[in-house]
């Protein structure tokens, strides 16, 4: 019995240190504003051509027009969902541009952007990237 006792001072001793770190030491990372720190640089979002990109999706699925989704998807995602785009009833495709006209900006950064909206009471998301020649291409819808 006394070894158990002994085991048990142990681990909750244990546990009272790590409690105790936990509280009174953290990291600069975890403490908020960077001020002038000279090793941290700014990232400069570019949010006129994330919106953009989101019209262009947007008109692109209220056409109805297969082909034009196509021409809006990033290579990876035409390789991916090209053949699955062209098999999509036209209605579909204008109804989900229907929904994408009111959206939330959710996620931003320099190469990666997600926008989401609601359609009957379901939240849906769509995610864009930056290509080579500047553009914001759909990704994942």
């Amino acid at each position: 019995m006394k070894a158990y006792w002994s085991k048990a001072t142990i681990l909750g001793s244990g546990f009272l240190l790590a409690m105790l770190m936990h509280l009174f030491v953290q990291c600069e990372s975890y403490m908020g504003d960077y001020g002038d720190d000279p090793w941290i640089e700014p990232i400069e979002l570019d949010i006129k051509g994330m919106e953009e990109g989101a019209k262009q999706a947007e008109a692109a699925f209220l056409s109805g027009d297969p082909d034009q989704v196509i021409d809006i998807l990033s290579e990876d995602s035409k390789s991916f969902f090209g053949e699955q785009v062209k098999n999509i009833d036209p209605s579909v495709l204008k109804a989900l541009g229907e929904a994408m006209k009111i959206r939330e900006h959710t996620v931003k950064s320099s190469t990666y952007t997600e926008f989401e909206f609601k359609d009957q009471g379901s939240t849906y998301s769509v995610a864009f990237t930056l290509v080579a020649e500047n553009s914001w291409k759909l990704v994942r819808f």
